[in-house]
């Protein structure tokens, strides 16, 4: 019997890795798995975070911040003032008026009425029932024993002023409460007290068109308002003249080219386009022009104040004749400040416009005043730029007696880096 023959069969090799190996591939599936679940999370995350943005923008309530009151007005259109035309505000009490005795409830008010006047504490005194009030020489006492007077009736008191004339330099009000003396004041001008006064620097712009009575009467206003005449108009010559007269500071309102309006074309108006010899010639004219002139400021102007070349040309001649330059600010791209710095002539910018060719209400630009006196009384000092509109001149009459009681003086340009 044959025997069969075995199929040889080779035994299979079994390949056993290295422990290490083992491990590192363990090791490096939890890594990949533990990465895994922080890309899920952050996905979730993600997720939630923008899902609560979104919800948030969809739902959150109408709200309007308010806007920055220490910005610089750039654009009076759109400027807002919450002060009531013709009023002062007065400071809101921090204590409980009710639980005052008379005495107190009039020492309290009287230090209100003081403050608008800029009369510090310091410069009140009290023994028993007399208090003794230290007034300026720029003050006369009527003024302040008036506002007095006003309060005192209001409360329901009486008073007994002395038969001294109101105008001399010593006042006493006695105040009484149903026959009870609550103080008597004494106001007293003393020469050594010099009140902290803020400064307000007034252009008048576009002198020259006309010569009619609203020119007239602002020539005669009893302060130092700065008119700005434009070179080169029918009675140019003559205002400046009546202006150096009349005691009032005379500037150079000089045409320059504008980015959109364009701006009248005479023989000073300066251009971009312009050679430095053409601007040179027409900017000695223009200052020949208003020989008086103590300050120089930009008619228009948005292209022409952003133009290097064309300031560094100007500001040369402003230098050799050591005038100022008030930049009107028409653009946000001016670079009047960085030249003026180099050429180290004077210089200042307008704050705020008190009127326009849309914005010529009483109403408009009695808030613009009250809005720059408030600037004043915080930084020192303001620039504001008008022009010969009859609403102003209203205004200024009416505005500028009370601004100068709270310590607001106006002044020329000049003396503005005093």
């Amino acid at each position: 019997m044959a025997k069969k023959r075995r199929t040889y069969k080779p035994k299979k090799t079994v390949r056993r890795t290295s422990s290490k190996t083992t491990v590192r591939r363990r090791r490096t599936a939890q890594e990949n798995k533990t990465l895994q679940t922080i890309a899920r999370a952050l996905r979730l995350i993600i997720i939630f975070v923008f899902s609560g943005f979104l919800i948030y923008f969809l739902f959150k309530p109408d709200h309007k911040p308010q806007p920055d009151q220490t910005a610089e007005i750039q654009n009076p259109a759109t400027a807002v003032d919450t002060v009531a035309q013709g009023e002062t505000p007065e400071i809101e009490p921090t204590i409980n008026l009710d639980a005052l005795s008379q005495p107190e409830l009039l020492e309290y008010w009287l230090h209100q009425i003081l403050r608008k006047y800029q009369i510090t504490d310091k410069w009140v005194g009290k023994r028993n029932r007399e208090i003794t009030v230290q007034l300026p020489t720029d003050l006369p006492p009527i003024e302040v024993v008036v506002d007095v007077i006003q309060k005192v009736t209001d409360l329901g008191w009486s008073y007994v002023s002395s038969e001294e004339n109101l105008k001399r330099s010593r006042q006493s009000l006695t105040v009484i409460s149903h026959d009870d003396t609550l103080a008597t004041i004494v106001f007293i001008v003393n020469k050594n007290f010099q009140r902290a006064t803020h400064k307000i620097a007034i252009i008048i712009d576009d002198f020259g068109y006309y010569n009619n009575q609203i020119t007239q009467e602002f020539l005669e206003l009893d302060y130092p308002i700065n008119l700005s005449v434009i070179p080169g108009q029918k009675y140019s010559r003559s205002i400046a003249s009546a202006a150096v007269k009349n005691r009032k500071p005379v500037m150079v309102h000089l045409p320059m080219e504008a980015e959109e309006n364009a701006v009248e074309q005479n023989t000073f108006t300066i251009m971009t386009t312009m050679t430095d010899a053409e601007i040179v010639d027409r900017v000695q004219k223009a200052l020949e022009a208003i020989p008086n002139a103590i300050a120089l400021n930009n008619h228009m102007g948005s292209k022409a104040t952003a133009d290097r070349r064309v300031m560094d040309i100007l500001f040369r001649e402003l230098a050799q004749r050591k005038i100022m330059f008030i930049d009107s600010r028409t653009t946000t791209k001016s670079v009047a400040d960085q030249m003026a710095q180099q050429h180290q002539i004077q210089y200042h910018k307008r704050t705020i416009f008190l009127d326009g060719v849309e914005n010529q209400s009483e109403d408009y630009i009695r808030n613009q005043l009250l809005k720059a006196a408030k600037i004043a009384e915080r930084r020192g000092k303001v620039v504001v730029i008008g022009h010969p509109y009859k609403e102003t001149l209203a205004v200024l009459k009416q505005q500028l007696p009370l601004l100068e009681k709270r310590g607001i003086v106006v002044i020329p340009v000049t003396d503005l880096l005093k």
